[in-house]
């Protein structure tokens, strides 16, 4: 491949920045300028420098007021984790966000975030392979990364956040974004429906509002019946998807010799969940988990099926302070394994 000479990288270079150019077209201007002063003349005085010094006030004006609206606007800002064994076109998931960020804020000054904060949007994405026995690494890494990304910008930040499967990890994230929701970013999370995103939980402006009580236990979202008695320790399986888990959670309990009891959550929406708002079905599974600590458990072992979203919202409002171990499934076993316990969870933040 034949190599571009230094001048023209140089002249490349140039070209991209408006206010080199901009520097280079005022040197040109001020050199040429005795030469055309006589045709820029009134009363025997030039104007020329005088038209030159305004007409580049008023862009330096401009520059000065395009800084400070990037500053003190409220930006909106792509998260994108994915895994696979496949490296994904991070151009397209990021402009598939972005068009999904402007659908439902009207934000679109993507180009103005890379410009003003020198940074480049297609790192927004996180994508690994499969982890496998390092998912709090993962996750670890995931925020470090885009905390790393987004850190030299300035003002409201609000994240958006596109979550890929397992939602275990989602799960983890959201414990770690969640340990204080006072001081947790703002965020929007996020749920791909049809080849579409669109937000399911946002948490951008009352995010206590995930950790509501419901009085009178009243569930519209799911449906359990409690064993009389409970110990300190169960085993919770949260069946929110199309997806039965009692197969494969049997073997495993049975293989791992797991004595506590057995709740099993269902939902009541078919397993295909079309509300816009996905608030109040996490808040319900938050309120039964804080009834059976009411009860007396203290450890949980918890096996979920449910989308990314979902996933990340339960995680955001139980915060890492559990004792809750999360498990996944290992299809090509038809098995689960332990992937994390909450109150293992690292301290980290995004801002």
């Amino acid at each position: 491949m034949k190599r571009e000479s230094t001048l023209r990288i140089l002249i490349g270079e140039i070209s991209g920045n408006i206010d080199l150019m901009v520097l280079l077209m005022y040197i040109i201007a001020s050199l040429i300028s005795p030469f055309l002063s006589p045709y820029f003349t009134l009363w025997g005085f030039s104007l020329l420098p005088t038209i030159l010094y305004i007409i580049f006030f008023f862009y330096f004006v401009y520059r000065l007021k395009e800084e400070i609206s990037a500053v003190i606007s409220e930006k909106h800002l792509p998260v994108i984790f994915v895994t696979g064994e496949r490296d994904v076109n991070r151009k397209q998931r990021v402009i598939q966000a972005e068009n999904a960020i402007k659908r439902v804020t009207g934000f679109d000054k993507f180009g103005m975030i890379e410009r003003h904060f020198h940074i480049d949007l297609s790192r927004a994405v996180y994508w690994k392979r499969t982890p496998s026995g390092e998912w709090i690494n993962y996750i670890e890494d995931g925020i470090e990364m885009i905390k790393c990304l987004y850190y030299e910008i300035r003002g409201r930040k609000v994240y958006h956040l596109f979550l890929g499967r397992p939602s275990v990890i989602a799960l983890g994230l959201g414990a770690i974004l969640g340990r204080a929701i006072i001081e947790s970013p703002p965020v929007i999370v996020y749920h791909e429906d049809g080849g579409e995103y669109r937000p399911v939980l946002d948490l951008s402006r009352d995010p206590g509002r995930i950790r509501e009580r419901i009085s009178g236990k009243q569930y519209k979202y799911i449906k359990v019946d409690l064993p009389k008695n409970i110990g300190d320790e169960v085993v919770l399986a949260l069946e929110m998807t199309r997806h039965p888990l009692m197969t494969e959670l049997r073997n495993y309990i049975s293989e791992n010799n797991i004595t506590a009891p057995v709740i099993l959550v269902k939902n009541t929406y078919g397993g295909d969940l079309k509300d816009e708002d996905w608030t109040r079905p996490v808040q319900e599974l938050y309120n039964l988990i804080l009834d059976l600590r009411d009860m007396g458990v203290r450890r949980f072992h918890l096996f979920i099926g449910m989308h990314e979203a979902m996933a990340f919202g339960l995680g955001y409002a139980l915060g890492s302070y559990w004792d809750i171990k999360v498990y996944k499934l290992v299809k090509e076993r038809s098995t689960y394994e332990l992937v994390f316990s909450l109150n293992e969870l690292p301290e980290l933040s995004l801002e």
